[in-house]
């Protein structure tokens, strides 16, 4: 029933205790193979998460922070408000220049009240009103708008990530 020469873990994983004789020699470590096995732990972990966060980052939008637009934020913030002041709260952020191109740059965050995206169906329409009132205040292809919806579902926060970029995809990259 005990046996010095099998520990549990032993059984567990099919091995055994081997006593340590000195006269024994070492082997030695194969380079060849360790340097092998990092590499390819690298492209299968790094690759991916490379490629994911390129592709989820987006083209990079580069505002000039000092073109802020306090009053026209203030006056979109007022305008989501008045029409959807039931579904969410909105904090706006205009900025009247983006480096080296005539548009401006609209950020928004809206913030979901609780429990008004009960399906895909519900978001899509909510956006619809969201976009289309972005789009009464600054006519389309003037702007260049970045809008988070941040909402609860399941007791944790999740976000989601609405760009409204009109710039050709091969000018910007």
């Amino acid at each position: 029933m005990i046996n010095p020469g099998r520990r549990i873990g032993d059984f567990v994983a099919g091995t055994k205790v081997v006593p340590f004789h000195p006269g024994t020699t070492e082997q030695k470590v194969n380079w060849k193979a360790v340097v092998i096995s990092l590499v390819l732990a690298y492209a299968v972990i790094g690759i991916p998460f490379y490629l994911m966060n390129s592709t989820l980052e987006g083209r990079k939008i580069n505002y000039v922070e000092n073109s802020f637009n306090e009053s026209e934020s203030r006056a979109t913030e007022q305008l989501l408000a008045d029409s959807l002041e039931s579904e969410l709260d909105a904090d706006v952020r205009v900025y009247d220049k983006i480096e080296n191109e005539d548009l401006k740059y609209v950020s928004v965050i809206f913030r979901i009240k609780e429990s008004y995206l009960p399906s895909e169906e519900a978001f899509e329409q909510l956006k619809s009103k969201t976009i289309a009132l972005a789009l009464i205040k600054f006519p389309e292809k003037t702007f260049i708008g970045r809008f988070r919806y941040v909402y609860s579902m399941g007791g944790s926060v999740q976000t989601r990530d609405v760009t409204l970029d009109w710039r050709d995809p091969v000018e910007n990259e």
